[in-house]
């Protein structure tokens, strides 16, 4: 029952990070949500033809198995499970992945400040998502 919600905080937090970066990218032309789904790095999937669908399933996809992975590593570290350490770890992912832009033409460029700060925001949000829900939802 725990990692059904924890799967299903997975689909939420990340149809939140998604809308977020979608509608930041509409406003501004930063190609922050091009980035979260882009996948031109990874062998085997950049020779995939994906349309934009496929490819946002499989960003949730990732949050899907990404959630309950970083609640149960957090569990056998004991550590808390605070909303501020699932931001923070978030934000970490997501300052670590950002350096993927690098990798194609079609996302920010690496040195762009203003896309890398939406990027982080929209991290910030997955990771408050997270810690809400898992305070709200799931018991220990």
């Amino acid at each position: 029952m725990k990692l059904l919600q924890l799967m299903i905080i997975g689909v939420i937090s990340g149809l939140g990070l998604g809308s977020f970066l979608k509608l930041m990218e509409q406003m501004t032309s930063k190609q922050v949500y091009t980035l979260l789904l882009n996948v031109d790095y990874i062998p085997v999937l950049n020779s995939w033809c994906l349309n934009e669908f496929s490819e946002f399933m499989l960003h949730i996809l990732v949050s899907i198995i990404l959630v309950p992975s970083i609640y149960y590593s957090l569990k056998q570290i004991g550590q808390r499970q605070s909303i501020y350490t699932y931001m923070l770890i978030s934000s970490l992912i997501g300052a670590i992945l950002y350096v993927t832009t690098s990798f194609s033409t079609r996302t920010p460029a690496l040195y762009d400040e203003a896309a890398f700060l939406l990027w982080i925001l929209g991290h910030l949000l997955f990771g408050w998502i997270v810690g809400t829900l898992i305070a709200m939802i799931v018991k220990d």
